[in-house]
């Protein structure tokens, strides 16, 4: 016969099962993205840097023409023209080299990030005491983290307050590191289901996709602002 407590452990066994499937999806995905992009940063690093061989090889070609076309002044003009057009490609190749350097740096900031959430209006302590305060989050976090039915001490890997305590009783945003953005997905998908959400939780996001946020909601307010309605953004 099966009992209620057998009945309540196989559920529990089936969800912890469902979860770890749909965590190892999410690193599988993520990963997958992450290689393609790579292998065509890579690409175009080779690309950049067989241009960049071939415009020092019309270079040197140049110079020989130069020294061969001296005394013929519509000659030596045109090879300047000429030389100039290879010099703004060539800027123009340096400027692709900084823009790899900045995608790769961008992709790995984000999978940095990506296993973070910050809890904002949270209240701060207003003990001078770090330890102190430090203890006093632990406590709110384990008990906002009880709310979404989550294992605290099995999710949870650091928690700190971000910038310099303020004096005017302004609540520092918590940075709540996870044990995988498998889990942070999860907590961020769970509030937002919530009516209304119990906590104000949001991604760690990069500079650069604060920016692009930031840039999304001005464009948002101005539609509305000119009579369109229904818009939303996702991001």
């Amino acid at each position: 016969m099966v009992t209620k407590s057998d009945m309540e452990s196989m559920f529990e066994k089936y969800i912890k099962c469902l979860s770890d499937s749909i965590e190892a999806s999410i690193e599988r995905r993520i990963k997958h993205h992450i290689s393609g992009l790579e292998n065509r940063i890579s690409e175009l690093e080779n690309q950049n840097s067989s241009l960049i061989a071939s415009l020092n090889v019309l270079k040197s070609d140049m110079d020989v023409l130069r020294e061969a076309a001296t005394g013929s002044g519509s000659l030596v003009s045109r090879i300047d023209a000429i030389e100039k057009r290879i010099s703004d490609v060539n800027l123009g190749s340096r400027d692709v080299n900084h823009s790899i350097e900045d995608v790769i740096a961008e992709v790995n900031d984000r999978q940095r990030r990506s296993s973070n959430v910050l809890f904002h209006g949270i209240e701060e302590s207003s003990s001078s005491d770090q330890l102190g305060g430090r203890k006093q989050d632990e406590v709110l976090l384990r008990d906002a983290f009880t709310k979404f039915d989550f294992d605290y001490a099995h999710i949870v890997r650091d928690h700190r307050r971000l910038g310099v305590k303020k004096g005017n009783g302004t609540n520092r945003p918590i940075l709540v590191t996870l044990a995988d953005p498998g889990s942070t997905s999860r907590l961020l998908s769970l509030n937002r289901s919530m009516h209304p959400p119990p906590y104000a939780i949001s991604a760690d996001r990069t500079p650069r996709q604060r920016e692009n946020l930031n840039r999304a909601r001005r464009e948002l307010q101005q539609r509305r602002d000119g009579g369109e309605a229904d818009l939303t953004i996702k991001f």
